[in-house]
């Protein structure tokens, strides 16, 4: 009948039209999605579209102190007022450097923190969150575990008519299962990766503006020797439409500037490890604020109650207050104590501004307990670029025995960088000033103990008076550790150089910098006791390390070559710093510390000494049995007297 092919066609017209009803939320759900070619990733959500917009981007999290996902926490809290689309990251979101169990725990404690956003975020793998350590690490490390619980190795998205590209910086060398950075050869992109890259530019050029994320900076062409980043950037200039590139990774703000209209940032930290938190000098807790238009973005860093621009901290500036930074004032003189525990002397501070602006400085003495003085109270200087000057203290104590308990004087020296539109106020220095014990280092015996908070407490040893000569030697500490919870030092001088005694997570571990490199023992997590007392030794033979706990070996290793000496003081109870200041601070008690020439122990086991007895041999002997204020007696022919600071106390 005539009307048959007519309701025919009415029905398969009416039937396709309720299948692409049907299909309809599913094309647009395919369409709205990351690109990636990795299969089996965990997948993530995507912002709405609509109208112009922001984003966020977070700097590292890797390595902080213990708060940094306190500041993790803050910087999400702070971005939800602020409300911006979505939030990218530029990698190192744990610490990492570890195996499954540990690494799932990092995994779920920042995730946790970031589920706090009112908006989706966007991961970026780093380093730390992809390299194994401990035993044989899988095919690619932890890039499996990665790409299950963040995301994709490498993916883009769009959001507003803007494309979001993600890179992975951190490929294994290449034809191998090894991953590092700062190697010829081993900072490349892959081929792989690279295709991806070209196809995805080509398809994102229709968009107003593409974004590049990744977490090494490698544009900095003297940390990345062999990287192909010119390939990169080539990719991306031909492009012709991306507009910024942002990174991690140095834990420093840094602005390159434009090259082919494509900016160039890297973020510092947002609870990551850093010297400190100073915003003028690139390092701070903070994220970047970009505001998208058709005709171009606007970028704001955005600290703590500050807003700061990003472009201005150009390696020029960051050259200026490093250089103010390494400028380190020094205290000249000492103060020496007679049989009544007077002491006079006259301290001298030399100074001087190798920046090119004009710096403010605040300078005087602090002293502390009955019987102190000191002359000027304050001395404050403006030093113009170049200027040097040399600022003249009296100090002295009255004679009442030790009766009194004091501290030693610092010479405390603060300064600031006096910018165009900036001032950058430096940390505080403190400078110890030398104290010439004399007959009063013969006191007799007492009965001590040293106590350390875990915190800030130490003891430091100077490199002149430890003076410890190459070749074979022992060191050894007579502890009782309340807990031993992450990276904790025993008796430290390292920083690629020299030795240290360490019980990081319990445990135990001795290494030496020999030859150009750390020979290094490790015996097993957990073995170093805890509310007891215990003995821990090092011993260097010229032929190999040994290290003991408690008289019994616990690991050897061939060991040779010429000992790096630092002249770094050596911390008791914690590690030095680049600076000198000690960190990876141990809680507990310490009974006694002793270093000495040659090796003291051999086989397999030793009767541990009951105290830190001094002999001809020894360069330290520290029974911490008596102090004179803030000085440990050191009982060893050299008299290199510790110095408590912190929260450390003589009990």
């Amino acid at each position: 009948m005539p009307h048959q092919p007519a309701a025919s066609s009415d029905r398969r017209r009416f039937a396709s039209t309720l299948l692409l009803l049907a299909l309809a939320p599913f094309a647009w759900s395919q369409e709205r999605t990351i690109r990636t070619p990795r299969e089996g990733a965990r997948l993530l959500p995507l912002p709405a579209e609509e109208g112009s917009f922001h984003f966020a981007v977070f700097g590292d999290r890797t390595g902080g102190p213990e708060n940094g996902v306190e500041v993790l926490a803050r910087a999400v809290r702070e971005t939800n007022l602020v409300a911006p689309d979505l939030v990218m990251t530029v990698g190192d979101l744990i610490n990492g450097y570890n195996e499954r169990p540990q690494w799932m725990k990092q995994m779920e404690e920042y995730r946790s923190i970031m589920a706090r956003l009112g908006m989706p975020w966007f991961p970026v793998p780093g380093n730390h969150d992809v390299y194994w350590r401990g035993s044989e690490p899988p095919p690619g490390h932890h890039e499996a575990d990665y790409e299950q619980h963040f995301g994709p190795l490498w993916y883009w998205f769009e959001h507003k008519n803007c494309g979001f590209v993600v890179l992975y910086s951190d490929e294994s060398a290449p034809g191998t299962n090894l991953k590092g950075f700062g190697r010829d050869g081993w900072n490349r992109i892959g081929e792989q990766q690279l295709a991806w890259l070209e196809s995805t530019l080509e398809e994102t050029k229709r968009l107003r503006h593409v974004f590049v994320f990744l977490h090494h900076p490698r544009w900095i062409e003297a940390s990345y020797p062999g990287a192909n980043w010119n390939v990169v950037h080539e990719l991306m200039k031909r492009a012709g439409n991306v507009t910024a590139v942002f990174a991690g990774h140095i834990h420093r703000m840094r602005y390159e500037g434009k090259r082919d209209g494509i900016e160039y940032l890297t973020l510092a930290s947002v609870g990551a490890s850093m010297p400190f938190d100073i915003p003028g000098t690139g390092h701070l807790h903070h994220f970047n604020l970009v505001t998208v238009r058709d005709g171009g973005i606007s970028i704001a860093t955005v600290p703590v109650g500050a807003v700061l621009d990003p472009r201005a901290f150009t390696p020029e500036h960051l050259a200026e207050i490093d250089a103010l930074r390494n400028a380190l004032p020094r205290a000249l003189g000492a103060l020496a104590f007679d049989a009544e525990g007077a002491a006079k002397g006259e301290i001298r501070c030399a100074l001087e501004n190798p920046s090119k602006r004009p710096v403010e400085i605040e300078t005087f003495v602090d002293v502390w307990g009955r019987g102190w003085f000191s002359a000027p109270d304050l001395a404050r200087t403006i030093l113009e670029p170049g200027q040097r000057a040399e600022l003249v203290f009296a100090c002295e104590r009255a004679g009442d025995g030790f009766a009194n308990e004091f501290r030693s004087p610092e010479l405390v020296v603060r300064t600031s960088w006096l910018g165009a539109d900036m001032r950058v106020d430096l940390p505080e220095q403190r400078l110890p000033i030398a104290i010439e014990l004399g007959a009063l280092a013969q006191l007799p015996i007492g009965t001590g103990v040293l106590e350390l908070d875990g915190k800030s407490g130490a003891v430091r040893v100077e490199s002149s008076a430890l003076a410890l000569p190459d070749g074979p030697f022992t060191a050894e500490l007579w502890f009782e550790a309340e807990k031993l919870s992450g990276r904790t030092a025993l008796l430290a001088k390292t920083e690629g150089s020299e030795f240290g005694l360490y019980a990081s997570d319990g445990k135990p571990s001795f290494l030496v910098h020999l030859g150009g490199s750390y020979a290094t023992i490790e015996g097993r997590e957990g073995q170093v006791p805890t509310g007891r007392p215990a003995h821990l030794a090092g011993v260097f033979d010229g032929e190999e390390l040994r290290l003991y706990l408690d008289g019994a070996l616990v690991g050897r290793t061939p060991a040779r070559g010429k000992r790096k000496s630092n002249e770094l003081p050596l911390w008791i109870g914690a590690d030095p710093q680049g600076d000198g200041a000690p960190s990876s601070f141990l809680a507990g008690r310490v009974r006694g510390v002793r270093v000495s020439t040659g090796a003291r122990y051999v086989g397999e086991s030793f009767a541990v000494p009951a105290v830190a007895e001094a002999s001809a041999e020894s360069v330290l002997a520290l029974r911490f049995d008596r102090a004179i204020g803030p000085f440990a007696i050191d009982r060893s022919p050299r008299a290199a007297h510790g110095r408590l600071v912190g929260g450390a106390r003589l009990r």
